[in-house]
C-alpha cells in the first residue's frame, strides 16, 4: 500500500470561465457561462418597463409567446373540454380569437 509522501504539496483548485481563472466562485459568472444572454426581443420592452404591474407583464409575456393556457390549447394536451370560444360561442378559443377576432375584441 502506498503512502503519501511528506514533501508532497497540497492539492489546490481554481475556477476558471471563458478563458481566465478567478481565486474564488462567482455563481453569477458560473450562469453567465452556463446560460449565456441572447439578443434582446423586440417586444421586450413593452412588456418588461418600469411601471409595469408584474402580473400583468407576465400575462403579456405569456400572450407574446403565444403560451397562454386557451381552450384549444388544453385540449390539444389531452384535456376533455370544448374548444369553443367563451365569449362567443362559435370560433375555436385561441390566443388570437381572444384578443384579436372575437367580436368582444373588436368592440373594445
Amino acid at each position: 500500500m502506498d503512502t503519501p509522501t511528506k514533501g508532497m504539496a497540497n492539492d489546490a483548485y481554481y475556477w476558471s470561465t471563458e478563458s481566465t481563472s478567478a481565486g474564488s466562485f462567482s455563481s453569477s459568472k458560473a450562469w453567465e457561462t452556463l446560460k449565456p444572454r441572447s439578443d434582446s426581443k423586440a417586444w421586450a420592452s413593452t412588456v418588461w418597463f418600469k411601471g409595469a404591474v408584474p402580473k400583468h407583464a407576465f400575462n403579456m409575456w405569456i400572450t407574446t409567446l403565444d403560451r397562454l393556457p386557451t381552450k384549444k390549447r388544453l385540449a390539444d394536451w389531452g384535456m376533455n373540454i370544448q374548444t369553443h370560444c367563451c365569449l362567443c360561442s362559435i370560433e375555436l378559443e385561441t390566443r388570437d380569437h381572444l384578443l384579436l377576432s372575437s367580436q368582444f375584441a373588436v368592440e373594445i
